[in-house]
């Protein structure tokens, strides 16, 4: 999610520079708005209490794409599918291999402190070490 907030700052700075803010703002604040009016009414009358996570997470991929689209529009030459096919797959593919370590951990220990503290290292640690090695070019591999 992090490499997703990092698009929506640059696409921030890059819209404000070229005094296209408005439209941004616009569509990502009337979807920040409504989401929770969508989750209290559908807990009300589902009675789920994982709607809001559901909901939440739906508006932030409808954000993505909107901010994918204000790009496209202030960037003639960005493709949408091309960043789509050489960003998404890295990222997701990190995120899996990532949380493989802190499952183990997770289910191998009893609950405790020691298994919050242990999780969350490994989870830190493996996700440092894949995005490293699966989103880094070469490129940028020889800088750091």
């Amino acid at each position: 999610m992090s490499i997703l907030d990092n698009l929506r700052q640059n696409l921030a700075f890059g819209t404000a520079a070229t005094e296209n803010m408005k439209q941004l703002n616009l569509i990502t604040g009337i979807l920040y708005s409504i989401t929770p009016f969508i989750s209290y009414s559908l807990i009300l009358q589902f009675q789920n209490i994982y709607l809001p996570v559901i909901i939440s997470i739906c508006t932030y991929l409808l954000i993505f794409l909107a901010n994918l689209f204000t790009l496209k529009n202030l960037i003639s030459e960005f493709s949408i599918r091309n960043f789509i096919q050489k960003v998404i797959p890295p990222s997701i593919l990190t995120v899996l291999l990532s949380l493989l370590l802190p499952i183990l951990v997770h289910f191998s220990i009893d609950k405790s402190w020691f298994r919050l503290i242990l999780a969350t290292l490994s989870f830190t640690i493996t996700m440092s070490v894949s995005t490293y090695f699966i989103t880094c070019n070469k490129i940028v591999r020889k800088k750091y």
